[in-house]
């Protein structure tokens, strides 16, 4: 389903190369919007010394329906969400929410990664599964144990790549490529260095989600969070992923409203099925009677194409210069992974973006 909005704004306006940007255009939107922002500035420095902040926007603050828009839970992915949120607070002035509904747009939750051009966070943990994956005993990931010295490149380059290089080849020869992905993005616990490492304590990005959760949320009676993400799926469209529990109606709420954008759990075994949505930590947190966790999914290049830069980007992260030339230009590139240049697919995803939220506002409003 393609739902236009009623003036198609231009991409450029909105899209981002740099956290900063990022955040002075989140600012100046919510300003025009008469939104208050809320600060949370990061303990670390972006790579060219500058300063790194969770910004948060809550129009309507005494709803207690509220709708809670995240961008950045995997860093880099946010320069995407940033855009889809900075237009979505300007056309507010044209057209704002009814005012029995609360509108929290949380910018870039992981602010060091998408000025670094990560993923994960300065510990290298990966937020979304940090958020999801919080109580001990934590599971094994025995696919993963067994293939971690060629999933986890010491080096990028002589006898240690090459040897990484065959023991990874191994692993797809031996489960198949999805299947291979699959288990990497379940992620684990037991490799600090490694890729989609889950962490073992509360990350800083976590510990702002619970005070986020005190701030605007602790009165809500029901919470719908679109928590914005780009890498996975066909280039520029989008899917509508509902992480909830089995047997929750989430599902069959999504594919009656977007049949033709709904994710179902199953359809690719590179999706590895989750338990619930790294959102329903704030059920938990604040006892809330009605939580539901929806993914948006922009899709950019085929992820099993790509899949070396992943392990190079951790590389020199891991063992490496971040700072050195060589792996600037692996972040470049990692950075197009997640948020294309290309204008086609950024006018494409701000309008879909925007025309999905404000579907799924009318939906939110027409099921009460």
């Amino acid at each position: 389903m393609h739902v236009p909005t009623e003036t198609a704004p231009n991409a450029s306006d909105y899209f981002s190369e740099r956290l900063d940007q990022a955040g002075a255009r989140f600012r100046l939107a919510a300003d025009a919007a008469q939104t208050a922002v809320r600060v949370h500035a990061h303990p670390k420095l972006g790579p060219q010394g500058e300063a790194l902040a969770t910004m948060v926007a809550h129009v309507n603050p005494a709803s207690p329906t509220v709708l809670v828009v995240v961008s950045g839970t995997h860093g880099v992915e946010g320069l995407c969400g940033s855009a889809i949120q900075c237009a979505l607070l300007e056309q507010l002035a044209d057209r704002p929410p009814p005012r029995d509904l609360g509108l929290l747009l949380v910018h870039h939750i992981n602010p060091w990664g998408a000025a670094w051009d990560r993923r994960e966070d300065d510990a290298n943990v990966d937020i979304f599964r940090n958020l999801l994956y919080r109580h001990s005993p934590f599971a094994r990931n025995e696919l993963y144990e067994r293939y971690e010295e060629g999933i986890n490149p010491r080096a990028w380059e002589g006898p240690e790549r090459e040897r990484a290089d065959r023991i990874y080849r191994d692993f797809v020869d031996a489960h198949g490529v999805s299947a291979a992905l699959g288990a990497i993005r379940r992620g684990q616990h037991q490799f600090p260095k490694g890729i989609t490492f889950h962490g073992t304590e509360a990350t800083w990005s976590r510990r702002v989600v619970e005070q986020i959760g005190r701030d605007h949320l602790a009165d809500a009676r029901r919470i719908d969070v679109l928590d914005i993400h780009t890498g996975y799926g066909r280039y520029g469209e989008l899917l509508v992923i509902p992480t909830a529990p089995l047997g929750d109606s989430l599902q069959q709420i999504i594919e009656e409203w977007f049949p033709e954008q709904a994710y179902r759990w199953g359809q690719d075994a590179m999706i590895p099925r989750h338990p619930e949505g790294p959102y329903h930590l704030w059920q938990e947190q604040l006892t809330t009677p009605v939580l539901n966790n929806i993914g948006l999914e922009f899709g950019t290049y085929d992820l099993e194409r790509c899949f070396d830069l992943f392990r190079a980007n951790n590389c020199f992260h891991a063992y490496g210069d971040p700072l050195s030339p060589a792996a600037r230009d692996v972040a470049k590139d990692y950075r197009e992974m997640y948020c294309p240049a290309s204008p086609a697919w950024r006018a494409l995803v701000l309008e879909r973006g925007l025309g999905f939220i404000r579907t799924y506002i009318d939906r939110l409003q027409g099921s009460k």
